[in-house]
């Protein structure tokens, strides 16, 4: 007979090491660890509660902005801003005002007020993934698109719930009519120069507006995810090609804002 031969049992951390981290552990850790956690996310990339989410808070921010300064003071602020831009006549602005803010034209506005955002928020989402996934190609990176997709998703979610917090704080305590409903938190250069009235054009405070906490910290989370989710790229290479689309978009938008604003 042939002894019986006792194996060693086999270790189970190997498979608690590759399963995918949950929904909660993976957003801590975008905010304290994101370089193992977009590594993490890149093995087993999960998108659709992300994106869901995000799309979630984009419309609740909306929501809140429009309930604290009330829809047709948002309304007016917009009409009187074109009128004072020649792009309206004076005498017609009560009368616009009031034809936006009843009947089935304010039943619109509020139905695109709530349903534009979340939409606008996918579209960016998707356009960032895209073009991060073509700055691959070029370099000869190796990525899917949906890990791209998904270091997006997980970087505007960490990002907008913290955005969140503040704006409902910033909209609850200080007076509505004091808020700047396109720029609220103020976490930016140009919230400070207007606050210290440094008497710049508009084009040059939008512009500075871009030099914001949050914009610095989107660039380094998604240097870093897609770093961490592509073979054979370094995370100083993702930065400087993101930090020059952020600068172009920064001259396109800052443009459009001091026309139209």
């Amino acid at each position: 007979m042939n002894p019986e031969i006792n194996l060693p049992p086999q270790p189970a951390v190997a498979a608690t090491e590759t399963a995918p981290q949950n929904f909660f552990n993976r957003l801590v850790g975008v905010w304290f660890s994101p370089g193992a956690t977009f590594t993490e996310i890149g093995r087993a990339p999960r998108i659709l509660l992300p994106v869901l989410l995000v799309m979630i808070l984009t419309s609740l921010a909306s929501y809140i902005v429009t309930n604290r300064i009330g829809y047709e003071k948002m309304v007016r602020r917009q009409i009187e801003a074109m009128a004072a831009k020649g792009f309206i006549p004076q005498d017609k602005v009560e009368e616009i005002v009031n034809q936006s803010v009843t009947g089935p034209a304010a039943t619109r506005g509020k139905i695109q007020g709530m349903v534009t955002p979340p939409l606008a928020a996918l579209v960016i989402m998707l356009i960032t993934a895209g073009l991060l996934k073509l700055f691959t190609l070029i370099v000869g990176a190796e990525t899917t698109f949906k890990r791209l997709l998904a270091v997006t998703a997980y970087t505007s979610l960490a990002l907008g719930l913290i955005k969140i917090v503040l704006t409902v704080l910033v909209f609850y305590i200080k007076d509505p009519d004091e808020i700047d409903m396109f720029n609220p938190i103020g976490s930016n250069l140009g919230a400070i120069l207007v606050l210290t009235g440094a008497g710049l054009s508009k084009y040059l405070t939008a512009l500075a507006s871009w030099i914001d906490i949050f914009v610095i910290w989107q660039i380094a989370l998604l240097s870093i995810g897609t770093a961490a989710v592509s073979k054979k790229m370094k995370t100083s290479t993702v930065a400087v090609f993101i930090s020059i689309l952020f600068a172009l978009a920064a001259l396109i938008f800052s443009f459009f804002a001091s026309f139209f604003g």
